[in-house]
């Protein structure tokens, strides 16, 4: 049976007498990945968020290490670079979906493919079918509303964009970052009533 702690089975893994990365400098290693990428942060993410990320990331990457590819003799540096590059490479595909409106059908199936991956790993949940299908129409009732109150809420020019948006067209910045305000003003107006 496979230990539940990912770095344990990764140490069991790839024990041998040469490699000599303790449970420690696994761990030291992934809080260095992780301050490295801090700083990038980006959407509605803080340095908090893309660090906790980046922790995630090298977490869930760690079983698909090969150390027989490694290039320098320090094993520990060699895990470093690798999770690095990762992270790096992760965060700049997360950034590209969720931030970038660059190319809106790649980034639909990029979520597409994240939202199948997610739901193949909780359809080993056991749920009530029913309570799944009402909490989902109580959300799409709650959004709809949601979405009633900023549009009675808008003028017409911010309704424009907003429509615009929803239908996924090309906005510039700069109207989406004036809508975006409006938005929060509205918001803040939804969550006080």
């Amino acid at each position: 049976m496979k230990e539940k702690d990912p770095v344990k089975n990764f140490l069991k893994e790839n024990r041998t007498k040469n490699w000599t990365v303790s449970y420690s400098d696994v761990i030291e290693v992934i809080d260095c990945v992780a301050k490295t990428h801090r700083s990038k942060k980006f959407g509605f993410m803080t340095e908090d968020d893309i660090e906790s990320q980046v922790r995630l990331i090298c977490i869930q990457q760690l079983k698909f290490y090969e150390k027989n590819k490694e290039k320098d003799k320090n094993p520990k540096k060699n895990l470093e670079k690798w999770l690095n590059k990762i992270a790096k490479n992760r965060l700049k595909n997360f950034y590209r979906d969720n931030c970038s409106s660059v190319n809106k059908k790649h980034a639909e199936s990029r979520r597409k493919l994240a939202n199948s991956a997610n739901s193949f790993e909780d359809s080993n949940l056991s749920l009530d079918k029913n309570s799944i299908v009402k909490s989902n129409i109580e959300l799409d009732i709650e959004y709809k509303e949601l979405q009633d109150f900023v549009l009675s809420r808008l003028d017409e020019i911010y309704k424009e964009i907003y429509l615009a948006c929803l239908a996924n067209e090309a906005v510039t910045s700069y109207y989406k970052n004036k809508l975006d305000s409006k938005i929060r003003e509205i918001l803040i107006e939804w969550n006080s009533k």
